[in-house]
């Protein structure tokens, strides 16, 4: 089973982007700025993926952040820049979400089944 599966959602984002970004509108928009976000070593530490019509309203998002600690020593601070970027660029273009470190036991917590990923949960932004 893949991360998408094991959070329960039907994730459209890949490894390296999403897979049409037009019809993802301004939330493709801030993938996109997520996906070209420089990182130390070039090393791109962060994953986000999408638990699509989660949300209270069946329209709204949910996003998971998580970074893997490859060659860099800082991966989670540039995780919290990479979501930054995604932030910054959707309250540019009108879009509201709440950004937030989600623990154990909380609604949409992203937990994960075999998580031999080696990844790290970083945050959770839902869609408002």
């Amino acid at each position: 089973k893949g991360l998408r599966e094991k959070l329960g959602g039907k994730s459209r984002i890949n490894g390296n982007g999403i897979e049409n970004k037009e019809e993802w509108g301004d939330i493709g928009n801030g993938v996109e700025a997520v996906h070209w976000c420089p990182s130390g070593m070039n090393s791109q530490p962060w994953r986000v993926f999408v638990v699509e019509n989660a949300a209270a309203d069946p329209s709204k998002h949910i996003f998971h952040f998580f970074f893997k600690k490859f060659r860099s020593f800082y991966a989670g601070n540039e995780c919290g820049i990479a979501i930054s970027n995604f932030r910054f660029v959707l309250e540019q273009s009108g879009r509201n979400g709440k950004l937030s470190i989600l623990q154990k036991g909380d609604e949409h917590f992203p937990e994960l089944v075999d998580s031999d990923e080696g990844l790290t949960y970083a945050a959770t932004w839902i869609e408002i």
